[in-house]
């Protein structure tokens, strides 16, 4: 291990026994976990009709593609039902009874991703004749109403030990069907183990902690989606190979094979639209591309049900028309998004900074509370007002706060969810002046705590400064560097990339422009030439690229004072030859 790599884990904590602990994948079973086997057991015998009822989000759409999978792989009479947003996250008797109206021979509801707190919705089911098992993890809510459901699988059960209960909804699902396939039906643990490749996704989707058996996990998901992916021929992947030949020999379903057919030209696509540049695929992916594209429908109120048919759809062409849909969705998104924070920052915002106003559609309150909380480091909720002067929204926060333990039984608040993320409720404006007051309170109490675990700059520093650990680096060492923390991935909450700071005089620095323009098929420009950003330090040769920061180039030309950045490390390899180079994530001062 080199000075450098030394220095960093030496900072970072990262020594041999952590490292050890946060890799280690084993876990108890979740609670009541024999009874739902038993009762999925008993449901198979006797060819009861089960359908899938999943929430919409990229976790709800990936559980909902591990259970219908997973259970129609395992031989069950199963259907899947595709959740229409405008119901909301809850299970609605609205939602319900549309289920029975697309599904009228169903006997047994089994949820994913949702349903622990939907009392009404479930309590309407069980009145209609209808069992139900939840599996979900959301965390349940004290109430003197027990939910009418057979069983429930939840790590945030109230009653629950779960020593790490921050895994995702398709994963308490997956832990339900490989319990079932090893129980039961053996032979298929092969094929059901890789339903992990959704899994995996759902995990980095929903933002869960990259810790214990959630890397293993994202670690197998990836490996999977590699094995599916091949950037010279989709069509001769390893992984689409072998399942044309499971399809040839009738050893998995078709429901099975457009699953994983989808995700490969899923990421065809991508690949094609240039979001995909290299065949090693990172979890990167699934949190800036895939899992904000699935999203996207409800964010811009189009049709929802278009992530579905990505995975569901048995013909290769509908499923291209699918993913087609939902890359256009994004696209729209992220213009839709950018017009509705800026006209948030310009609209006056009584309960600012941790209340905010929007006209924005539901769908997209989440998105423009995850930008301003990730801008000002504060726990934010964005709301729009509903019926009768009431107020509906969501609230992101940072590391160490607890949103829904704070607004936990204060009268005209409601908050669901997790305790970073969830959907918040006041019944009038003058709740929402309490609701503010709330989250600064929280807010105070995190700074005062000094025992986060995801500071904002634990890594090195490098280039033009006294503090600098290394003013002139290596690049070998800063190669070998690399390959030390790339050895360590996955990253994301709870156990993050490495950022560095770096530090240029401007007068030795090279400044660059990259990209070219793009255009749609009608000709129209869609992005500039020239977004893109190279710097190049003349004192120490280290190559820094700036995504998307044009508008920062005369600033950084016309600077007399050091630059500075966080950025992560990486290579380029060009030509046969492999260089380090830092990717920027925004500029100190």
């Amino acid at each position: 291990m080199t000075t450098l790599t030394r220095t960093l884990f030496d900072r970072l904590g990262w020594t041999e026994d952590y490292l050890a602990e946060i890799n280690d994948p084993a876990h108890p079973d979740l609670r009541d976990l024999d009874l739902m086997i038993e009762t999925l057991h008993q449901l198979h015998q006797d060819r009861t009709r089960i359908v899938v009822m999943p929430d919409f989000d990229t976790d709800g759409v990936t559980s909902g593609v591990v259970a219908y999978v997973g259970l129609a792989q395992l031989g069950f009479n199963v259907e899947v039902y595709v959740p229409d947003y405008r119901f909301g996250h809850d299970i609605m008797p609205e939602a319900v009874a549309d289920l029975i109206v697309k599904h009228p021979d169903v006997k047994v509801i089994l949820t994913t991703d949702a349903g622990t707190n939907s009392h009404a919705g479930i309590g309407f089911a069980a009145q209609c004749g209808l069992r139900v098992l939840v599996t979900d993890h959301h965390q349940q809510l004290p109430s003197d109403e027990p939910l009418a459901a057979e069983v429930i699988i939840n790590p945030y059960r109230l009653d629950e030990t779960y020593p790490h209960p921050g895994i995702c909804g398709a994963h308490v699902i997956f832990q339900v069907i490989q319990a079932y396939t090893q129980r039961y039906q053996p032979a298929q643990a092969p094929v059901i183990n890789r339903l992990a490749l959704f899994a995996g996704l759902g995990t980095v989707a929903d933002v869960m902690p990259l810790l214990y058996e959630n890397r293993d996990l994202v670690r197998r998901s990836l490996s999977l989606a590699r094995l599916l992916f091949d950037p010279k021929d989709h069509w001769h992947s390893a992984l689409y190979e072998t399942i044309v030949h499971e399809r040839a020999q009738g050893a998995i379903t078709p429901a099975y094979f457009n699953a994983f057919a989808g995700f490969g030209q899923l990421l065809r696509a991508l690949h094609e639209q240039g979001s995909i540049r290299d065949a090693y695929l990172r979890e990167d992916l699934y949190g800036f591309f895939i899992a904000p594209a699935i999203n996207s429908a409800r964010r811009i109120l189009s049709d929802g049900a278009n992530a579905f048919r990505c995975f569901f759809l048995g013909t290769e062409s509908g499923r291209a028309a699918a993913i087609r849909a939902v890359l256009d969705d994004n696209t729209q998104r992220k213009t839709l998004s950018a017009e509705f924070l800026a006209k948030l920052r310009q609209d006056p915002q009584p309960y600012a900074p941790y209340v905010w106003i929007s006209d924005a559609p539901g769908g997209m309150l989440g998105l423009l509370a995850s930008n301003i909380s990730r801008d000002l480091d504060v726990p934010v909720a964005v709301l729009r007002q509903a019926k009768k002067g009431s107020f509906s929204g969501s609230a992101r926060a940072p590391i160490g706060v607890d949103i829904i333990t704070g607004l936990a039984e204060q009268p005209g608040l409601r908050a669901v969810g997790h305790a970073q993320a969830c959907g918040v409720a006041a019944d009038s404006e003058d709740h929402l002046a309490l609701m503010a007051d709330i989250l600064c309170a929280l807010d105070v109490r995190r700074s005062a705590d000094q025992t986060s675990t995801e500071a904002p700059f634990p890594g090195l520093i490098l280039g033009d400064s006294d503090e600098a650990d290394d003013r002139t680096p290596d690049p070998e060492e800063l190669i070998n560097l690399v390959d030390h923390i790339a050895s360590l991935s996955p990253f994301g909450h709870g156990f993050p990339e490495p950022l560095h700071k770096i530090v240029l005089d401007p007068a030795r620095v090279l400044v660059l422009e990259l990209g070219q323009a793009t255009y749609d098929d009608n000709g129209n420009e869609i992005t500039p030439a020239g977004r893109h950003t190279k710097l190049v330090s003349l004192n120490s040769g280290l190559q820094l690229l700036w995504w998307n920061s044009a508008d920062e180039r005369d600033a950084i030309k016309t600077a007399d004072k050091p630059l500075t950045f966080l950025a992560n490390l990486g290579v380029n390899t060009f030509r046969g030859s492999t260089k380090p180079q830092a990717i920027i994530q925004s500029r100190l001062g």
